[in-house]
């Protein structure tokens, strides 16, 4: 029943978006829905979800290794608890994050058009945000702005199964 009811919501919000075309709003409404879902542990797959999210973090943290240590990181998309426990893990003299649409301790901003100066960071995290962007190429050009030119970019992206590629949410 949770997971037919999650669809519906889901699919409730791609139409919504298709016939106002305001993609700011519906990543608002797809965040309020996210924070309330993966919060819900009676539903089915929560163990899966919850185990499947930290072996991501813990690939990332194997990855990185103790590259962050006294490092300044840029984390693009970092608004829900899964990039929060990432980040918590790391050593760096500084983490911004920065999504879309902002909370506590998080930026609001488009990554498209960021307002730090040209090689400010040593790190880029970009975690579960790339198949969100209209624009990849745009990001990725503001990535290598902003990024020094001996540093580190972490991208990952849901894999298949797991996200639908709806074509609005996940592109």
């Amino acid at each position: 029943r949770d997971t037919k009811w999650a669809v519906n919501q889901y699919e409730g919000m791609v139409a919504r978006f298709k016939e106002t075309g305001d993609f700011k709003e519906l990543y608002r409404e797809d965040m309020r829905f996210a924070e309330g879902y993966w919060a819900n542990d009676r539903r089915p797959n929560y163990q899966a979800d919850l185990w499947y999210n930290k072996n991501r973090n813990e690939i990332c943290w194997r990855l990185i290794g103790d590259r962050t240590t006294g490092k300044r990181l840029l984390s693009i998309g970092g608004g829900l608890w899964v990039e929060k426990e990432f980040l918590d893990g790391l050593l760096t003299s500084e983490t911004i994050r920065t999504d879309l649409i902002g909370s506590d301790g998080v930026l609001e901003m488009d990554a498209e058009r960021m307002p730090f100066p040209a090689e400010s960071f040593d790190i880029v995290s970009c975690r579960d945000m790339i198949e969100h962007v209209l624009n990849e190429q745009q990001v990725f050009a503001e990535v290598k702005r902003v990024l020094r030119p001996e540093g580190l970019l972490l991208i990952t992206t849901p894999n298949g199964y797991h996200n639908p590629i709806d074509g609005v949410i996940h592109l």
